[in-house]
């Protein structure tokens, strides 16, 4: 690339800038060919309040990825050219709390095996952070708004909070105060420059938001990276669904483990992708272990610091008359779970296409919807010897 300042004109002079960049020769630069951006939204339906735009949402960003105005801020600031939207199924739900709608979100992705970026949406009135995301993995939540669903991806694709607004989890190598993008920027859609000194990188609490050079190459080396080890070869073809166990849980508040019910259903199987400091496991009666699955429990870095999991995990013949506890334990402490540890949950599945469309909590909507599903769908524990798949 050469640069050239007002080719036989004063400008370069009168601005006292070189009129050539570089002074001779050229200057390489760096291009990438960027893999697709998937991205499946699940607008939630909260029943207290069922406001369904984020519904019409969905399939509006569906229809036209590249134009819709809510993901102006992802194509503008983020790392990537061709975005590819799959409205889900709407999933009603009887909570908005943004904590819970992001575990389910992670929830639901593991039951359907997706590959892709799964975002839960919520339009209406919400409790807590406005967006939660894992960092440096694919599930978010986040209210109906283009500027949060940008920061959220950020955060998927690893990156941090930037230093202004007061944010938990700070890179500490950012390297601009203030949250400054570093540079001048160009807006194409305006044809307007961007200054640096009037916006705040997309991934600070301050705003108007732009993206600084610090997080648009770590966001992009990091899809690079991960999208060329973790996505699979396009003839492979998606693992098959099995009879599995679905363990969920966390820690909230960075200081209490939790254990949700478990509960039975065909799945393609997830599990762990590496060995960290945190354990799940199943046990008999008698101690006897019947899995143990050590993990590395995914970072939050908006809300509270409040995290979790889910994981598909194949079950073995024995397992229906003989696990009766399943126990989180890792650095925040463990948690048991029992065959009626607590209030029960209730998951909906759509028949023909598999998708769930309702996590109910409630425990008298959960218990009167027990009969509307599959028997493995309901639970308060460890499920009953009748729920498990045969």
């Amino acid at each position: 690339m050469v640069i050239e300042i007002d080719p036989g004109g004063t400008l370069a002079e009168t601005l006292g800038v070189p009129r050539r960049i570089p002074e001779s020769g050229r200057r390489a630069v760096e291009v990438r060919a960027m893999p697709r951006f998937d991205v499946t939204f699940i607008p939630f339906v909260w029943k207290t309040s069922p406001d369904t735009s984020a519904v019409d949402l969905a399939q509006a960003m569906e229809a036209d990825p590249m134009g819709h105005e809510m993901l102006g801020p992802t194509r503008t600031l983020l790392p990537v050219a061709e975005i590819a939207v799959k409205a889900h199924a709407p999933v009603e739900t009887d909570t908005n709390d943004a904590h819970e709608l992001w575990h389910a979100a992670g929830l639901i992705a593991t039951m359907e095996g997706g590959d892709s970026y799964y975002m839960g949406l919520l339009s209406g009135d919400y409790e807590g952070a406005s967006g939660i995301a894992t960092l440096g993995q694919k599930t978010a939540f986040s209210v109906t708004d283009a500027t949060v669903i940008a920061h959220e991806f950020g955060h998927n694709l690893s990156l941090q909070h930037a230093p202004c607004g007061d944010p938990l989890g700070v890179d500490a190598a950012y390297p601009y105060p203030d949250a400054s993008p570093g540079g001048f920027g160009y807006d194409f859609g305006e044809q307007r420059l961007v200054s640096p000194d009037e916006h705040h990188d997309l991934m600070a609490y301050c705003g108007p938001s732009w993206i600084s050079d610090f997080n648009f190459d770590k966001s992009l080396r990091y899809l690079l990276h991960t999208e060329g080890l973790l996505r699979p070869p396009a003839a492979a073809a998606p693992p098959e669904p099995v009879s599995a166990l679905m363990v969920w849980g966390g820690v909230r508040g960075g200081s209490s483990p939790y254990l949700e019910p478990a509960f039975v259903t065909e799945a393609p199987p997830g599990l762990p992708r590496a060995p960290g400091p945190w354990r799940v496991t199943g046990a008999a009666a008698d101690g006897t272990a019947l899995f143990d699955l050590s993990f590395a429990m995914p970072v939050t870095t908006d809300g509270d610091g409040s995290t979790g999991f889910a994981f598909a995990v194949p079950v073995q013949p024995v397992w229906a008359g003989a696990l009766t506890a399943i126990t989180l334990a890792g650095p925040a402490g463990s948690f048991t779970l029992e065959r009626d540890s607590g209030p029960p949950v209730t998951v909906l599945r759509d028949a023909p296409t598999g998708q769930v469309i309702g996590i109910v909590r409630e425990p008298l909507a959960a218990e009167a919807l027990r009969g509307f599903t599959e028997p493995g769908l309901h639970s308060r524990g460890i499920p009953e010897p009748a729920a498990w798949i045969q």
